[in-house]
């Protein structure tokens, strides 16, 4: 299997992390292309490039994403493609790697999108919760689907839907993954809950919350203006796509 991840670290904090998971990773995977914003942090890219990863700048959200799909098409490969996002992956390969490795080499007969479990949802912050819980309420009307999580943006394609990913995408933006799941065929996509993403890992933000304490970073990280503005801003524009 290959893999596709997008990357956003400015501040290089999942350096050490993103190290101590290689030697899993790289036995899991046969082509790893990660698309990365050019805020990231130099030394972060150059590491993992120079563990062999195929680095491309890329944007936030679809923007990365379809470039490095795009990449990794033209490299003409045959195996199916796992695409995620790179904390999420180092985060799992860290504390629960066996399970990643039973999720990864398992049967993937067709295209299937990956979502969180309902357990996930009680550990999100408001901010969070009740705009994702909209956007997927409305996913679900749109496609006439039933429960279905349509924010985690995981997915493992098969190379005939890469390829329409790659030929065809041209959303940008956070709603890029509903193009996408429509590009993939709707509600005929497989789809599959996984409860190793029932979390939101903090891993990168540890430093902030040794400083300011677990309940004082999730106020400022959460509940802050700047995020709502945000969330509510990623749900209009996925409205504007759905409507």
């Amino acid at each position: 299997m290959n893999l596709v991840l997008t990357l956003h670290d400015p501040e290089g904090s999942m350096l050490e992390q993103a190290a101590r998971v290689l030697d899993a990773w790289k036995k899991l995977f046969t082509i790893s292309v990660i698309a990365y914003t050019k805020q990231t942090h130099v030394e972060l890219v150059h590491s993992l490039h120079t563990s062999g990863m195929q680095m491309i700048e890329g944007g936030l959200w679809g923007e990365g994403r379809t470039k490095a799909v795009t990449f990794l098409h033209g490299l003409g490969t045959h195996e199916s493609t796992l695409i995620m996002d790179f904390d999420k992956l180092i985060h799992i390969l860290d504390f629960c790697a066996a399970e990643f490795m039973t999720f990864v080499r398992r049967e993937w007969p067709v295209s299937t999108m990956i979502g969180r479990t309902k357990k996930a949802w009680e550990t999100f912050p408001q901010s969070w919760k009740q705009t994702e819980t909209v956007a997927n309420m409305l996913g679900n009307r749109s496609y006439e689907t039933t429960d279905r999580d349509y924010l985690l943006g995981t997915f493992v394609l098969n190379p005939a839907e890469l390829e329409t990913i790659a030929n065809h995408s041209v959303a940008t933006g956070f709603d890029a993954v509903f193009e996408w799941i429509t590009l993939l065929g709707g509600k005929k996509l497989a789809y599959v809950d996984s409860d190793l993403f029932d979390w939101e890992d903090p891993d990168r933000n540890l430093a902030d919350i040794d400083k300011l304490g677990p309940a004082e970073w999730e106020r400022v990280r959460f509940d802050s203006i700047a995020e709502w503005k945000k969330r509510i801003k990623n749900l209009q524009d996925i409205v504007a796509v759905l409507k």
